[in-house]
């Protein structure tokens, strides 16, 4: 027993806000399918069809490399390979979408750059959260205020403005407001704990893409990707 969840929906099953789904995951514990509950068929549901991971816990129709990193989108073609995502020996992401990512000896990722002159640099606090995050010429861009682990504040520089985070019990950010507390972004998430809308921080191990730059370690839930072959519906926004 794998002791995943199976299935979770409202307890009404018919008004405009019910929804329901039914999960199904594979030998691997990746989930593969989400379905609506048969008996609520005017509740709201996602939807996902991904066939069970082969016996190296990988998706067909993605290019891996020999260590289970995710390459392409797409089969792997013959000859030789110009991936979209690229590793280092430690099988940590080193560059893509025209940056290249640099971590210190502990692994945890110090630097993202572009060219010469555009990128970010991180400033982790003696837990490894990110505290700091300045440009490539050191001036401070992000700061981030934590209480018991759990980040609660962010200050944008050279503007100073505040923004504060709310999370639920498990520590999933649900609402980021403006200093004088009003909404700026919310967050929802399905039983799975993958957001469905905003953005949401994910453990840096995780191999994410990167699409669209927002956020240092914050993916929007848009596409596919691997942590050494086990997919997340994740798109890096760092």
């Amino acid at each position: 027993m794998l002791n995943r969840i199976t299935q979770a929906n409202t307890t009404n099953t018919t008004s405009e806000n019910c929804w329901g789904e039914v999960y199904t995951i594979d030998n691997w514990g990746n989930l593969t399918n989400i379905a609506g509950v048969s008996s609520m068929g005017s509740c709201v549901a996602e939807t996902l069809n991904a066939a069970p991971a082969s016996n190296a816990n990988q998706l067909g129709g993605y290019c891996y490399d020999a260590a289970g990193n995710l390459l392409l989108v797409g089969t792997c073609p013959t000859g030789t390979i110009t991936p979209t995502w690229a590793y280092d020996v430690e099988n940590r992401l080193s560059s893509t979408a025209n940056y290249s990512y640099y971590y210190d000896a502990d692994g945890v990722r110090m630097e993202k750059i572009s060219g010469t002159s555009s990128g970010t640099m991180y400033w982790p606090g003696p837990s490894g959260e990110y505290l700091t995050e300045t440009n490539l010429s050191g001036g401070i861009t992000e700061e981030y205020i934590y209480l018991n682990g759990a980040r609660i504040a962010r200050v944008d520089r050279p503007s100073n403005t505040p923004h504060y985070y709310f999370s639920d019990h498990l520590g999933s950010t649900g609402v980021i407001t403006d200093p004088t507390i009003q909404r700026g972004q919310s967050f929802r998430h399905s039983t799975s704990t993958i957001p469905t809308a905003g953005w949401y921080r994910v453990p840096a191990a995780i191999r994410i893409t990167t699409s669209s730059m927002q956020r240092s370690g914050t993916p929007s839930r848009t596409s596919m990707s691997s942590e050494r072959g086990t997919m997340h519906q994740l798109t890096d926004a760092s």
